[in-house]
């Protein structure tokens, strides 16, 4: 909705803005905040020559990701072996 003249009115959304929405939901779904995604779809207006800018700021997120999965890996090896412990001196 878009508030024309005080009144709530139905939006019009382009192809363009669909797009994008598309991208904002897919940026917040793989976990980018309100901010980083501004500065997503901000350097992704400017389309200067390759999207550098852009593939660093993935693979930055694709880095801490697979960190967090490493570090959680780490701890359910380790509550594994206490089980393994616990389950051998009992």
């Amino acid at each position: 909705m878009k508030q024309f003249a005080g009144r709530l009115t139905p939006a019009t959304y382009t192809l363009a803005d669909i797009e994008a929405l598309r991208l904002m939901l897919r940026l917040q779904q793989i976990g980018f905040s309100s901010n980083e995604i501004e500065d997503f779809l901000a350097l992704n207006l400017q389309k200067q020559g390759p999207p550098v800018k852009l593939i660093a700021m993935l693979a930055q997120h694709r880095q801490e990701r697979l960190a967090a999965i490493h570090q959680y890996e780490r701890q359910i090896a380790g509550i594994d072996y206490l089980r393994f412990q616990l389950t051998e001196n009992h």
